[in-house]
């Protein structure tokens, strides 16, 4: 009896949670939507447990079809699924081929699937698991037809943001100015921010955070993730859209990464302020992160000709890796004063 209270209680919350993200024109924000999402996804798993059913983490993966230029498109697509636990999402290959990791299975599990293949072109795609796992760990949801799915709703979409230290904005106003006086491009100019942040690079000091990206650069950090914070911080100063994006090579985050993508002459750029470096793509521009995944040998070693020996092949070991997983999350900088 008492069991059956709790599946009631649960079943009635879920439908509660459902119901209320629904609303038409309810004031939710979309990253609030995404989260209600979750929660309902995390209810209805707990539910098959208490049913006796088995549960199990795992990933998914698919391929994307699309017609005519649509093929080209879906090379490099993002997906996202809302249910997953960590909110890794994944790049597609030059295949159209992805895995989105960290999911819960349970028999008939449901997954909305968020695909973008550019601003232009955004589909959700609605799968349910088999009632049984055949390979360990993965489900493989075969041919996914990008042309014959719905288009997201804007609530469907999902943007991770970052808040910006107006508090310290003269003095990153300051340090963008002098980083970039005479430069003659953008990408002179993000270039010498990006070489300036490597100076901090600092192995002695292992606070994993700090008050704002300004103490960053004075103390300096032993971590990817805080030199990338702090690099945003000039950039957005300078007017610069900017976004971190975090990567790993695997499930189980074996190696991970943090590097820095800055918007300018109509394209994303990405740049490794922990080593001072980028990479430059067929046409001699500066990559961005999807060209990276789909041709990690723009991740050349003369780029890191003037380093260490040892230091430059340990990182030609990993670094391609975490590129070419597609897995990544990316936050942007949320510039607009709340």
């Amino acid at each position: 009896m008492k069991n059956k209270s709790k599946y009631t209680l649960l079943m009635i919350s879920l439908a509660l949670i459902i119901g209320v993200s629904l609303l038409p024109g309810f004031p939710w924000s979309t990253n609030v939507f995404f989260n209600l999402r979750r929660v309902a996804a995390k209810t209805q798993a707990k539910l098959s447990k208490w049913k006796g059913q088995q549960t199990q983490i795992i990933s998914i993966t698919g391929k994307l079809k699309g017609n005519g230029a649509m093929t080209e498109a879906l090379k490099g697509a993002q997906v996202i699924a809302i249910e997953s636990t960590s909110g890794y999402a994944a790049l597609s290959d030059q295949e159209g081929k992805f895995v989105v990791p960290h999911l819960v299975w349970y028999p008939g599990a449901q997954y909305n699937l968020v695909i973008s293949a550019n601003i232009f072109h955004t589909r959700l795609i609605k799968v349910t698991s088999p009632q049984d796992l055949s390979a360990p760990l993965i489900v493989d949801l075969g041919d996914l037809e990008f042309d014959l799915a719905n288009e997201a709703e804007k609530s469907e979409l999902f943007f991770r943001t970052m808040p910006y230290d107006f508090l310290n904005h003269n003095y990153y106003q300051d340090l963008f100015d002098k980083l970039t006086i005479n430069a003659n491009s953008d990408e002179e100019k993000i270039s010498r921010i990006n070489s300036y942040i490597a100076t901090k690079l600092n192995y002695d000091e292992h606070a994993k955070s700090f008050p704002s990206p300004r103490a960053i650069i004075e103390r300096g950090s032993c971590y990817c993730s805080n030199l990338a914070i702090a690099m945003t911080a000039v950039t957005t100063a300078g007017n610069y859209p900017t976004r971190t994006v975090h990567l790993t090579d695997s499930t189980g985050y074996l190696n991970t990464h943090v590097v820095v993508e800055v918007f300018y002459q109509e394209r994303w750029h990405l740049y490794d302020p922990t080593y001072g470096v980028s990479f430059l793509n067929k046409e001699g521009i500066v990559a961005n992160y999807r060209e990276l995944r789909l041709d990690t040998s723009l991740i050349k070693p003369e780029v890191f000709q003037n380093f260490d020996t040892k230091l430059a092949q340990d990182i030609l070991k990993w670094m391609p890796g975490t590129f070419n997983s597609g897995f990544h999350q990316i936050y942007s900088v949320k510039r607009k004063h709340q």
